[in-house]
C-alpha cells in the first residue's frame, strides 16, 4: 500500500443522516476520538489476479463489505465482495466503493463521501467499525442532544453540544442494522 502522510482524518467521518425519533442532519467531515485502528491484510485465502500485492477487507457503513486490492505497481482497485450494485472509482490515488443505496444520500448533504474512500479506511485500521459524528438539526419540540440515544448498531461515546452532534462508534457486525436504522428514517 502506498505511505502517504496522514493528510485527512478519516477518524471520524461524519453521517448525518436522519434518526428514528431524532430529527434530520447535514454532513462534513469532523475528527472524533477513534478506537484504537488494526491494520492487518485481510488472511482469507488469495484468488486474487496476478500482480495484487495486498488484499484487505472493510466493512462499510452500509454494512457491506468491500475488498481492496493493492497492484505491485502501487494502483489500488475495490470492489464489493458481501452486498449488491455498487459505483466503484479512483480519484487522486485512491479507491472508492458506494454501494448503490447509498448513492442517492450523497448528492444530498446527508452522508461523507470520506465514508465510502476505501483507500483511507484501511490506511487508517477502520476494517471493524467506524468512529462517526452524527449531527442533527435543532426543531421545536425535538429531544436534546444530551438525550440523544446512539442508533441501533452504535455505541454512544460523546455529546458534542458545540457542533449539535454526538459521536457514535460503529461496529462490524451490526453495520447494517446501524445503516437501516439511519438511512431509513
Amino acid at each position: 500500500m502506498r505511505t502517504v502522510p496522514l493528510r485527512r482524518t478519516l477518524a471520524a467521518a461524519v453521517v448525518a443522516l436522519a434518526v428514528a425519533g431524532q430529527t434530520g442532519a447535514r454532513a462534513t467531515s469532523e475528527p472524533a476520538a477513534a478506537a484504537a485502528p488494526s491494520t492487518a491484510p485481510s488472511t482469507a485465502p488469495s484468488t486474487a489476479p496476478t500482480g495484487v500485492t495486498e488484499t484487505h477487507r472493510v466493512t462499510l457503513v452500509t454494512g457491506d463489505v468491500a475488498e481492496l486490492e493493492v497492484r505491485s505497481d502501487g494502483t489500488e482497485r475495490a470492489r464489493l465482495i458481501q452486498g449488491s450494485g455498487y459505483h466503484a472509482f479512483v480519484s487522486a490515488g485512491d479507491a472508492y466503493l458506494v454501494p448503490a443505496e447509498a448513492q442517492p444520500l450523497l448528492g444530498t448533504d446527508r452522508l461523507d463521501l470520506a465514508l465510502f474512500n476505501v483507500s483511507d479506511l484501511v490506511e487508517q485500521g477502520y476494517d471493524d467499525g467506524l468512529p462517526l459524528i452524527l449531527s442533527y438539526r435543532s426543531t421545536p419540540g425535538s429531544a436534546t442532544r444530551s438525550a440523544a440515544k446512539a442508533p441501533a448498531g452504535s455505541e454512544r461515546r460523546a455529546v458534542l453540544d458545540s457542533i449539535n452532534a454526538i459521536a457514535v462508534d460503529t461496529r462490524q457486525n451490526e453495520a447494517d442494522r446501524f445503516w437501516d436504522t439511519v438511512a431509513g428514517a
